[in-house]
């Protein structure tokens, strides 16, 4: 793994390889799926939040993203607009960033790959 990581790689490209190279371990013991997954999830986190995220603001920053994104996606054309008059506070209460722990590499690399909005080559919101 480190002969993979080389000088001038972005923070994104080393972000990558580290996924790449703890999921090909998860045969050797099932427990490397959740730490790919965990991976996989930082680097989700930055790219919508725009900045890597502390553990204390990131429950705060998670309810924040997704009303913005939200509302982002209703005004851009990308979600239904009539999301945007749902009660998104009340919404963004009951999400709890801690349950995206329970995925497992393959369930949040598929999801991230198939199923959340991007735009621009950015991915717009969370697994919740």
């Amino acid at each position: 793994m480190i002969s993979s990581v080389g000088e001038g790689m972005t923070s994104e490209e080393i972000a990558r390889t580290l996924v790449l190279a703890t999921a090909a371990s998860i045969e050797r013991h099932p427990a490397y799926s959740f730490l790919a997954a965990r991976l996989v999830l930082e680097t989700l986190y930055a790219e919508v939040f725009g900045r890597r995220v502390e553990l204390d603001e990131l429950d705060s920053a998670y309810r924040e993203a997704f009303v913005s994104s939200i509302r982002y996606g209703s005004e851009s054309g990308l979600l239904d607009p009539r999301l945007a008059d749902f009660d998104l506070g009340l919404l963004a209460a009951s999400l709890s960033p801690e349950r995206d722990l329970m995925f497992q590499y393959l369930g949040i690399q598929t999801l991230c790959d198939r199923y959340l909005i991007r735009r621009g080559g950015r991915c717009l919101e969370l697994p919740q």
